[in-house]
């Protein structure tokens, strides 16, 4: 993904998009791809937020533009395309946590033990000791 986030300034990938918004084509997967390396990043999207509801708006601004920087949109980009956008951010973010959640909590350790064995290198600590904090609250074990 380097080759996306170190595209010197004034460059774009331009992406194709469909009647209904959906990026298409080998640029459309390349900027799919991108979306799951930025919800990774712990500065754009924090993995102890809880909720995608409850992520601050001006993080998802920052990371559309963000996108926006490296990224051109043929026809322009829409309002439709923007909530597709917003819409693989959520699900590649939720994804990331359930996926840090499946390698990182087992009810056999003890807060402490988890909090202490981050397993992805691009969590924060400070943010995955909290998300542990969460798992093992009374709120984080009720399962819906």
């Amino acid at each position: 993904m380097s080759e996306v986030w170190d595209l010197p300034d004034g460059e774009f990938i331009c992406v194709e998009v469909d009647a209904l918004g959906n990026p298409i084509g080998w640029e459309g997967k390349k900027l799919l791809n991108a979306l799951g390396c930025l919800v990774r990043k712990h500065q754009y999207a924090p993995i102890d937020i809880l909720s995608w509801k409850d992520m601050p708006e001006l993080n998802i601004t920052k990371m559309l533009q963000l996108i926006q920087s490296k990224f051109h949109f043929v026809p322009k980009l829409t309002e439709q395309t923007k909530q597709i956008l917003i819409d693989n951010l959520s699900a590649k973010w939720r994804q990331f946590k359930h996926d840090v959640k499946a390698k990182g909590y087992d009810e056999n350790k003890t807060e402490e033990e988890m909090a202490a064995n981050i397993p992805d290198r691009r969590v924060d600590p400070s943010q995955y000791r909290a998300l542990v904090h969460h798992w093992c609250s009374q709120k984080g074990q009720v399962h819906v």
